[in-house]
């Protein structure tokens, strides 16, 4: 019983690995910069796909910190390729199907492996469009 308790322990560490792996290093992993009601900023790596001229991400849970933000506070930043860029955010839940497709043509086996434990139904695609809103 001890060594299937050791294997299974193994497996389940292996898999949080895997997922960590995926997540990171499965593709192209921006910085998204957003703030909270008081000013307060937060560094997230998210995926990005670029679809018809916008440039979208994605939350995989409809309740994230990042995407409340965005909701109080559309205006973000986002890093990619090391250039820092302004950006308003749009959150399209109709636009699901698509973006998650992109993103599983660009991210492939790390889409996959996150898809284990996501629920790609819940997800909530976001386009940033150029520019600042004021404060």
């Amino acid at each position: 019983m001890g060594k299937l308790i050791r294997w299974l322990l193994i497996a389940a560490v292996a898999f949080v690995a895997l997922i960590a792996i995926a997540s990171e290093f499965g593709g192209e992993v921006v910085t998204l910069r957003t703030w909270d009601s008081i000013g307060v900023e937060y560094n997230t790596h998210v995926w990005v796909v670029d679809d018809q001229g916008s440039i979208w991400v994605r939350s995989g849970d409809p309740n994230s910190g990042w995407l409340e933000r965005l909701h109080a506070r559309p205006s973000c930043e986002l890093e990619r390729a090391g250039e820092w860029r302004k950006y308003v955010a749009t959150p399209v839940p109709g636009a699901a199907e698509r973006i998650n497709s992109l993103m599983a043509e660009k991210y492939g086996w790390a889409d996959a492996v996150i898809g284990l434990v996501m629920d790609r139904s819940a997800s909530v695609p976001v386009r940033l469009s150029p520019g600042a809103l004021e404060p």
